[in-house]
C-alpha cells in the first residue's frame, strides 16, 4: 500500500535497532518545526523466531501515550510496514518496544518543515 502525503518539507528517516525491551524514543518532533510522520518500518533481524513490537506516540501536550500498534508479531527476518500521516507538535515522540532485545530494527520516515508551528 502506498500513501500520498500533501506537504512539503524535507523527508528525513530516523533509526534505531531496539538492544533492550525497554521502551526507545525512535523519533523526536523539533520545536518550530512542522513534522509528519509518514511510516514506520519493523524490521525482525533475528533469523529464528518472530519478536512482537508496540510503537505509541507520545503527545507532549498532554504527557498521555497512544499505542499505534499493540503486540505486533513479526516474524523472523521480515518487515511490517505501517503508513499513515500522523501530524507531531515539538516535543512528541515516536516509541518503539520489542518483546526481544537486538532483535527490532526500527525506521521512521517523517516530513519536516521548519517553521512556526
Amino acid at each position: 500500500m502506498s500513501l500520498t502525503v500533501p506537504i512539503q518539507g524535507k523527508t528525513r528517516s530516523y533509526a534505531a535497532t531496539l538492544a533492550t525491551t525497554g521502551t526507545i524514543a525512535v523519533f523526536k518532533a523539533k520545536p518550530k518545526t512542522q513534522s509528519v510522520l509518514v511510516a514506520v518500518n519493523l524490521a525482525n533481524i533475528d533469523g529464528s523466531v518472530a519478536v512482537d513490537a508496540t510503537v505509541e506516540w507520545y503527545r507532549a501536550a498532554n504527557l498521555t501515550a497512544y499505542r499505534v500498534a499493540s503486540t505486533l508479531s513479526v516474524a523472523a527476518d521480515t518487515r511490517q510496514q505501517i503508513d499513515f500521516p500522523l501530524a507531531m507538535d515539538a516535543d512528541d515522540e515516536l516509541r518503539v518496544t520489542a518483546g526481544a532485545g537486538g532483535d527490532l530494527a526500527v525506521i521512521v520516515t517523517v516530513v519536516e518543515t521548519p517553521g512556526n508551528t
